[in-house]
């Protein structure tokens, strides 16, 4: 849903300047001002303008220019949260309309405007009037798709709150699959319902409470599929929250994978959506975790293909190869989590958590447990070279790097120089603990023997 203050109802007219005498210009051109400030989110300072050419509007025997006063100033009521004031102007728009024989999109709208206002203050039936008059005046107006979905989304929410929920799922049947992104919702919280929701699920998140967190989700969703707005950005933004949710901090991919699935399968109507391309990377990792190899790589040419569509494909392409390279070696499908960590660090990308350091040796750690020790001593050794200022910075990424160095080293049948790196991750080791690491000092006797 969008915020109210980005609604695009009633601030393009389609009225006609021929329609206004030319000594009425200078009102002409303060309105158009009023509404390129409503469009900034500057409400004070249109209703300002507005109150300076009131009386002139009103006063006027020009009925075009008091339909554009009444639009316009009802629309910054309605956009600053003063319904009631809003109601005061809008009601006196259909009438002015008419009476100039202009039936445009704009005329529609002031009745969705009219029932969004009564339904903010709670006024139900006179929200439902508005809504259903517009509807009937809706076949005056040519394409009027969006307009028809608000109207029975609202309606359809105003029947549940009244305990009608055949009459409720009646009207959500009505609302057009194809394009609800952009719908009007008038019902209680309205707009922000969605953003304070997601809001207390991030809380949780935060807190560890990973349970309670996609139980919010999976109600969230719930609502989107039985109001029919599942082709919007907020349903695939709580769909890629659920898939990280549930996947990731809760540890089952197998539920999360369907969650991702549903998401890319919404591609064609989003020529590129971040969700969309979160949940990408999200659905490869999950994958990886269940060790489907030849489901990575059957997918893989459509997700580079989607991915590059985006702003920063190599970044968010070499984020996917992370993400999947991760859910393979969590699971220890170290032959799937080779080659995905190494198309990553080709990308050569130095991210902000530290995730090429780390990468690195969760590689070196792969190649050791795939019997490649020598490949592991590469990468490591040129990790330490390159990158030691990066990695003392880091003490505990440092400790493991000299061990997993130590230990290919000692692989490779060099157990002298093997000792020294091993030793000091030991130090490292018993300077951020207090202890020695045992694994660490095992493998410094067996190097003794």
């Amino acid at each position: 849903m969008m915020q109210l203050s980005r609604i695009t109802f009633l601030i393009v007219f389609f009225l006609s300047v021929t329609a206004i005498k030319v000594e009425a210009d200078d009102v002409l051109i303060a309105i158009q001002e009023a509404k390129s400030l409503l469009s900034n989110d500057k409400f004070a300072e249109a209703d300002s303008l507005l109150l300076s050419i009131k009386d002139r509007c009103l006063n006027s025997s020009n009925d075009t220019l008091k339909v554009l006063y009444y639009e316009t100033q009802g629309s910054s009521y309605l956009f600053s949260g003063k319904y009631q004031e809003s109601i005061t102007c809008l009601q006196h728009v259909p009438a002015l309309y008419e009476a100039i024989d202009i039936r445009s999109i704009n005329y529609l709208e002031t009745f969705l405007a009219l029932g969004f206002a009564s339904q903010k203050l709670g006024n139900l039936d006179d929200a439902e009037k508005y809504y259903r008059k517009g509807l009937l005046k809706s076949v005056l107006v040519e394409n009027p798709k969006n307009f028809r979905s608000s109207c029975y989304l609202n309606l359809g929410n105003i029947f549940k709150e009244k305990g009608d929920t055949l009459l409720a799922r009646e009207c959500y049947s009505r609302i057009d699959t194809d394009s609800p992104s952009g719908l009007i919702d008038g019902s209680a919280g309205g707009n922000s319902l969605i953003d304070d929701t997601e809001t207390q699920a991030l809380d949780l998140r935060r807190q560890g409470k990973y349970g309670a967190a996609a139980d919010i989700y999976t109600r969230l969703i719930s609502q989107y599929k039985e109001r029919r707005l599942t082709m919007s950005d907020d349903y695939l933004r709580l769909l890629y929250s659920q898939a990280i949710v549930v996947g990731f901090n809760l540890g089952d991919p197998d539920t999360a994978i369907p969650v991702c699935e549903e998401a890319i399968g919404m591609k064609s109507h989003f020529p590129y959506n971040e969700n969309i391309a979160g949940c990408y990377g999200r659905l490869f990792q999950y994958l990886a975790c269940q060790g489907n190899a030849s489901r990575v790589n059957e997918l893989l040419p459509e997700a580079l293909d989607y991915l590059a569509l985006g702003p920063d494909s190599n970044k968010e392409t070499a984020i996917l190869y992370r993400l999947a390279g991760n859910g393979a070696y969590w699971y220890k499908h170290y032959d799937i989590a080779i080659p995905l960590y190494e198309k990553y660090l080709g990308y050569g990308r130095i991210e902000s958590n530290n995730s090429y350091l780390e990468i690195t040796n969760m590689l070196a750690v792969a190649y050791i447990f795939s019997n490649r020790a020598a490949d592991a001593k590469t990468i490591l050794g040129k990790l330490l070279q390159k990158n030691k200022s990066e990695l003392d910075a880091l003490p505990e990424l440092h400790s493991q790097v000299l061990h997993n160095y130590g230990r290919a080293l000692m692989l490779s049948g060099n157990k002298s120089k093997a000792i020294i790196y091993l030793t000091k991750s030991n130090d490292i080791f018993r300077q951020l603990t207090g202890n020695d690491s045992p694994k660490t000092v095992q493998y410094i006797e067996e190097c003794d023997r």
